[in-house]
């Protein structure tokens, strides 16, 4: 029971992609991004958070994301967010700790809600500008 409840997707389209953003940039396990995208392009979306996770991992600096103003866009499970990357960065003089706010960019998530018994909203598909050069330095 606990292994399907693991597998669920989200009680609405807003918290899949919030799921999504946490699960690709949060987690440290492929399982948390597994679960946030839908079966039939689980392949193609777990590359690309792959991607983006080693995008990030390459600029040796720690940061966090955060997704902002969240709006429904024509109904049916496509939502639309403000997503920015905060760096934290410690000053080597001083030793603070400085945290960078990155611009927001828009990211599209599109979601459906899957049948079955490990069904619920799920991210089929995201409209985002690239990270490197766009959110982060590569």
């Amino acid at each position: 029971m606990k292994t399907v409840e693991a597998g669920r997707g989200e009680a609405t389209p807003v918290a899949a992609a919030d799921a999504y953003l946490l699960a690709v940039f949060a987690s440290t396990d492929g399982f948390g991004v597994d679960r946030c995208v839908c079966d039939d392009r689980r392949s193609e979306l777990l590359a690309d958070a792959d991607l983006m996770r080693r995008q990030v991992a390459a600029t040796g600096r720690d940061f966090k994301v955060q997704g902002t103003d969240w709006k429904a866009i024509a109904g049916g499970g496509t939502v639309s967010a403000q997503v920015k990357f905060i760096v934290t960065d410690v000053d080597a003089a001083t030793g603070r700790v400085l945290f960078v706010h990155g611009t927001a960019h828009e990211w599209v998530f599109h979601t459906k809600r899957e049948r079955g018994i490990d069904g619920g909203w799920k991210v089929c598909r995201i409209d985002a500008p690239p990270l490197c050069g766009t959110h982060i330095r590569c």
